[in-house]
């Protein structure tokens, strides 16, 4: 009687974490949808409206995800953007390939999950020389990796795989 009164708790247990991840995945890909109302397109530039996302109460999420879409922004309008700027601050996005710069020390690393991958078929797709008006096809491929691939994304990921998404669906093809 013990062991299935354990059982059922475990079930228990399960079904709440399940609905918890899923309540979880749904408000991230919320909020990336939401980071998608505050950035204007101006030329080569994306800009956050981080006064008019303030001034509505937004949540930090959109706000961090929106701030560091702008920068990427500027560093590349600014021709300032390289991979090693972004290595040597250590920004990593997630696993071994995603982020700026970020190639699995050249392809020798595996790929940690369903997201790296997507980011790996990237990198490997992407030719920096070619800036982003000459990459439209791999940054379109990684949108659409993303999206047909995000209910195998791990849950406490998928923020991350949004924040990509959003980046590559305004600012990675503004210039196609």
């Amino acid at each position: 009687m013990k062991t299935l009164f354990k059982i059922f708790l475990a079930f228990i247990c399960l079904i709440g974490l399940s609905i918890g991840n899923s309540i979880y995945a749904e408000e991230n890909s919320e909020n990336a949808e939401i980071v998608k109302s505050y950035l204007i397109a101006d030329g080569e530039r994306v800009y956050f409206n981080y006064d008019k996302a303030t001034q509505d109460n937004v949540n930090d999420e959109v706000i961090n995800m929106g701030l560091l879409i702008e920068e990427i922004s500027y560093d590349y309008s600014s021709k300032t953007f390289t991979p090693d700027k972004y290595l040597r601050s250590g920004w990593e996005v997630h696993g071994n390939y995603c982020g700026p710069g970020h190639n699995g020390n050249n392809f020798t690393l595996p790929v940690t999950d369903v997201l790296d991958q997507g980011c790996q078929n990237h990198d490997r797709c992407y030719k920096w020389q070619l800036g982003l008006g000459g990459n439209c096809e791999c940054n379109r491929q990684l949108v659409e990796y993303i999206k047909a691939n995000r209910r195998w994304i791990p849950a406490d990921v998928r923020w991350k795989a949004d924040s990509i998404r959003v980046y590559f669906e305004t600012f990675g093809l503004l210039t196609c």
